[in-house]
């Protein structure tokens, strides 16, 4: 009985490919002979034979000669049995079931055959290689290169496979062909046979075919008056203008309702596939300088974008294809203002960012139910932070180098939204399912929403930057065109071209033919889609060229910051790249990819070496969105979204082009050269040194617990001397540390690798695995393994984000413990930008905790098991053990004594938490937050939060800190650690958070509440998901905390 072993092929190109190829392993093999059959498989209407453990099938040659194969088996595996075939004259299978063939009869025996059909028919396009030799010399291994289409009514689906046939000789020949195969050409084993792989498809074809004839197509037309849109109102709500159909003439049906003046004709903006039972739509647009009202469409009433979203998405009756129309506008670039919002009528001054973010929420009380109503929506909440971070970039107070950064950051914020958050909604992921999926949105319904929400901040962001650029121009600093240029300056940047450039340029064609296929984009690499012709009239054709990622992004064009960006040389210079070719026009675009790498961590045999090649193939994600200039003509933007559809990966559609007003990437702008002028940036200060006069940092430890703010707080001088007096100390005989992120040139790292090289006991846990820093983490890794240190490299299916230290010194011949916790990473860079925490202790409870701790982490394979002295570690107990501590507090406001709760955070999203703290509301809880970013919990609601408030700080510094504190009846308990309040920090994470015991170190950090619960710029949240900023005009917390280090340099 021949054996069969199957392998998928992705696409009719690689298997083109592999049929020429040599085959795997070297083993030699005949030419390819081609075959053509048609194959129909046969049973019941109730599967009657399948059962029974029978397949049953008709072969029919391209020649017109017939086989009838009866397959015996059991209904776990048809082919263990005996198989019986016979030659039949004529295919029909009436005829066919009619003979007295072996076949039939043994069909007989099981089923009456008047009650056999074909159930699914296939054809197959077959080339055979036959490979193997048994000790007759004969093939043993038959190597069949299969084409199968698969038909239903009039449409026809085909997949492609490698079948290895085991025709004489030894299995094991097979196999080892078979994981050849899959090893060295990257091709999956497939367990299904033919016959399911056909029947897997023909119900997908079916389930199409069904969804083609039920699924309706409709015009939907934006009408565009000056920055509003136009909605129809109905006895259902308001919508966007729509009809069924397909096509301009639907569309110029519609536009004629509302007086169309001559000369405005719609244009189409994209299309949005259906979901579930609604229809494929087409979005139009159209300007229509005076619309009245018409009897036909309806009353037709006039808003700005974002109030349309919030209509369409309120009405009795939500119309998402409403919301999806809008969103495709956002991102067509139609909404060119944002409208503020009105001050609260409470007369106080404030400033409001209207970036719709109650526009979400309320679709999500719409549609979440009661229950669900609480909750503001996770994505559009970390879109909401990035707004405030533009403002800083808006605020003219902010000085004009500072005002460049703050756009950057905005930028590669946007971009890591997209890798991240995006991605994950695409592949429906389980991080972003917790955080959203507090909502019923569907992810598409989800992804129409921020399309608007990101459109919205992207127009506000780059309005900023011709702000800046304006303003930079008073300074000398621009931003030129080729045009703008001098001859002179050409001749040079051209000749700068020639040499520096051209010779890292590859162009490729952007072409469907299989032999030019489309390369891999690097991830947010820049691009042009060129459009040549090849002479005077003749058809264009279209090519691509990437700028290599090692390219300067700007270079000088004088001795000051006049600078021309580097896609304006290249695209003015292509007639050097295609000689004898006319350059019709060239357009930038740029690629962004999923950012998340996949790891088999049950299966690596060393973690350390999956994280290294894992990162190394990020590349290799899908492409998650597509910028491309607002100039770029429609033909050219849907063949690079063709293009980039034909990677594997979640399908990109127009909604997923997203028009930039400008230069592409402005996380570039960190390029620009300025003058050296004081007045542009922030003032340098100097730090303190918190062990300042202490030769002896253990001693001013062990005298009594220390606490420090960074970057007020010299990182270098506390936490990096901890770690480098460690190293050079004979007396200490242990480190041991989490390394989360420690940066490049890590003095952390260099005062392990001392220690490790001078014999000390050197133990780091470092968690190759977080995000976009697996590369250097590997490198670092790598480093202290060769000097001698012990690595611990995490846990299956979690990450390691504790930040904390542990040394082992012999004083007086018994060994003492020193402890640090901190909020922050162990990165000296990031410590100059973040504001963070950190606690130095001997005490030994803390310090048990933390030998506990790291024991539980070199030692076992689980997760770590609760701490016993006061610390609390993730996941297994800082989730119950915060819950706890909640709803002990309501206990106290319950019982009528004073109850508090207070938390500084980067981000709250974790839905139990939530739900605690607004039943501790309820009781009558005080709730007091500064949540830096993402924050779905609703503040001030009656009944349900009116005892919570929320404020958001950002500044200068990134706020970084994580503090908990409970008035516990009077018997506070503070702590400091490294969890946000998010799904991932409290179940897939290693979080630990510390108790503060000492009294002045709890004093400090009631100043630090005071002061960023009060701070004179922060940013309210409102019940209705709306960010509301305070207007006072004394200085901001990190200005004060600033102004005090010059107070005390001159005390």
């Amino acid at each position: 009985m021949p054996r069969e072993l199957r392998c998928d092929v992705v696409s009719s190109e690689l298997l083109e490919q592999l049929i020429l190829a040599p085959l795997p392993l070297d083993w030699p093999a005949t030419l390819p002979s081609r075959s053509f059959y048609r194959e129909q498989f046969l049973d019941s209407g109730q599967d009657t034979l399948r059962k029974a453990g029978v397949r049953c099938s008709i072969r029919i040659g391209s020649s017109g000669d017939s086989e009838l194969t009866v397959q015996m088996g059991t209904r776990g595996n048809p082919t263990d049995g005996p198989r019986f075939s016979a030659r039949v004259p004529d295919p029909d299978i009436r005829a066919v079931l009619a003979t007295r063939c072996e076949p039939v009869k043994r069909l007989s025996a099981i089923i009456d055959p008047r009650h056999i059909e074909v159930q699914v028919e296939l054809d197959v396009e077959r080339r055979t290689r036959m490979t193997g030799r048994d000790w007759l010399r004969r093939p043993s291994i038959a190597a069949h290169f299969e084409r199968v289409h698969v038909r239903s009514m009039d449409v026809s689906k085909s997949f492609h496979q490698i079948t290895l046939e085991q025709m004489r000789g030894s299995e094991t020949a097979i196999e080892q062909l078979a994981r050849a195969y899959a090893e060295s050409r990257g091709l999956r084993l497939i367990a299904a046979d033919t016959r399911e792989r056909a029947e897997l498809l023909l119900k997908w074809m079916i389930n199409e075919q069904r969804s083609r004839t039920t699924t309706q197509n409709a015009v939907a037309l934006l009408l565009l008056r000056g920055a509003e849109v136009g909605l129809v109102r109905d006895e259902k709500g308001m919508r966007v203008p729509k009809s069924a159909g397909s096509g301009v003439g639907v569309a110029r049906s519609l536009l004629d309702a509302f007086e169309r003046k001559k000369g405005s004709d719609p244009r189409l903006l994209g299309k949005v596939d259906s979901i579930g039972e609604r229809a494929n739509l087409e979005v139009w647009a159209a300007r229509v300088p005076e619309a009245e009202k018409s009897e036909r469409a309806g009353e037709i009433v006039w808003m700005t974008f974002n109030d349309a979203v919030r209509a369409a998405a309120q009405s009795s009756t939500p119309d998402f294809d409403s919301v999806a129309a809008i969103s495709l506008g956002f991102r067509a670039g139609l909404a060119p203002t944002v409208v503020a919002s009105p001050a609260e009528p409470t007369g106080a001054v404030v400033e409001t960012i209207d970036v719709a973010a109650s526009d979400t929420s309320d679709v999500v009380a719409k549609h979440t139910g009661e229950e669900r109503a609480e909750f503001l929506n996770s994505e559009v909440s970390i879109l909401d932070f990035n707004t405030r971070v533009l403002a800083m970039a808006e605020d003219m107070e902010t000085p004009l180098r500072e005002r460049f950064r703050f756009l950057s950051i905005v930028s590669a914020n946007i971009d890591e939204f997209f890798m991240v958050r995006v991605a994950a909604l695409k592949q429906v992921q389980i991080e972003s399912v917790e955080e959203t999926g507090m909502s019923t949105l569907t992810p598409q319904q989800q992804l129409d929403l921020l399309a608007s929400h990101t459109a919205t901040l992207v127009a506000r962001q780059y309005r900023c930057f011709d702000a800046c650029m304006a303003e930079a121009a008073g300074r000398n600093v621009r931003i030129l065109h080729w045009a703008q240029l001098e001859e002179r300056e050409r001749v040079r940047l051209r000749d700068h071209f020639s040499d520096e450039i051209l010779p890292a340029l590859t162009p490729l064609a952007m072409t469907l033919s299989a032999g030019h296929p489309f390369p891999r984009l690097a991830h947010l690499s820049l691009s042009l889609a060129v459009v040549l012709l090849d002479a005077k009239g003749g058809a264009p054709h279209f090519a691509h060229v990437e700028l290599p990622g090692h390219l300067p992004r700007f270079v000088q064009t004088g001795g000051d910051g006049t600078v021309i960006a580097v896609e304006e040389i290249v695209r003015a210079n292509l007639d050097m790249l295609y000689p004898g070719i006319a350059i019709e026009q060239a357009y930038a675009f740029r690629v962004t990819r999923g950012a998340d790498i996949t790891l088999d961590e049950d299966n690596a045999w060393s973690l350390l070496h999956a994280v290294d090649e894992a990162s190394k193939r990020r590349y290799e994600n899908p492409v998650v969105r597509v910028e491309v200039e607002e100039e770029m003509p429609a033909v050219i933007r849907e063949l690079v979204l063709k293009e980039m559809q034909r990677e594997h990966g979640f399908s990109l559609t127009a909604g997923d082009l997203y028009e930039v007003p400008g230069l592409l990437d402005l996380g570039a702008l960190g390029g620009l050269v300025f003058p050296r002028d004081a007045a542009l940036e922030f003032g340098a200060f100097t730090p303190r040194d918190g062990f300042a006069g202490e030769p002896d940092i253990w001693s001013a430890i062990g005298q009594g617990d220390r606490l420090f703010h960074h970057p007020f707080d010299s990182f270098d001088s506390t936490v990096a001397r901890f770690f480098s007096d460690a190293a050079s100390d004979p007396s200490v005989t242990a480190i041991k540390t989490t390394l989360y992120r420690a940066g490049e040139n890590s003095p952390i790292v260099t005062a392990l690798i001392s220690a490790a090289k001078a014999g000390k006991d050197v133990i780091a846990f470092v968690e190759l695995k977080a995000r976009f820093d697996e590369e250097r983490n590997v490198g670092w890794a790598k480093k202290l393994q060769e000097a001698g240190g012990k690595m611990v490299f995490g846990f299956v299916g979690l990450k390691t984000h504790a930040k904390a230290a542990l040394v082992v010194r012999r004083e007086d011949g018994k060994l003492r413990r020193y402890a640090h916790v901190g909020t922050g990473n162990y990165n000296s860079e990031t410590a100059k930008r973040y504001t963070d925490l950190s606690l130095f202790s001997a005490d030994p409870a803390l310090t048990g905790d933390l030998q506990d701790l790291f024991n539980e982490l070199t030692g076992s394979a689980s997760q770590p098991q609760p701490l016993t002295r006061g610390c609390l570690i993730a996941p297994r107990q800082l989730l119950p053990g915060l819950i706890e501590r909640i709803e002990r507090e309501a206990a106290h406001a319950r019982a009528g004594r004073d109850a508090l709760i207070r938390f500084k955070l980067n981000g709250l999203s974790d839905p139990d938490i939530i739900e605690a703290l607004y039943a501790a509301s309820r009781d009558g809880v005080k709730v007091k937050l500064v949540v830096r970013g993402i924050c779905t919990l609703r503040p001030g609601v009656a009944g349900m939060s009116q005892n919570i408030s929320v404020v958001s700080v950002v500044g200068r510094l990134l706020e970084h800190s994580r503090v908990y504190h409970f008035m516990n009846g009077g018997g506070d308990e503070y702590y400091i650690g490294s969890p946000d309040l998010r799904p991932r920090n409290l179940r897939r994470r290693i979080e630990l958070i510390a108790p503060v015991r000492s009294q002045l170190c709890r004093s400090e950090l009631d100043g630090l509440f005071d002061l960023y619960l009060s701070d004179s710029r922060g940013w309210e949240l409102r019940s209705n998901g709306e960010y509301v900023r305070r207007a006072s005009t004394q200085p901001t917390t990190q200005a004060g905390l600033l102004a005090s280090l010059s107070s005390d340099r001159k005390r």
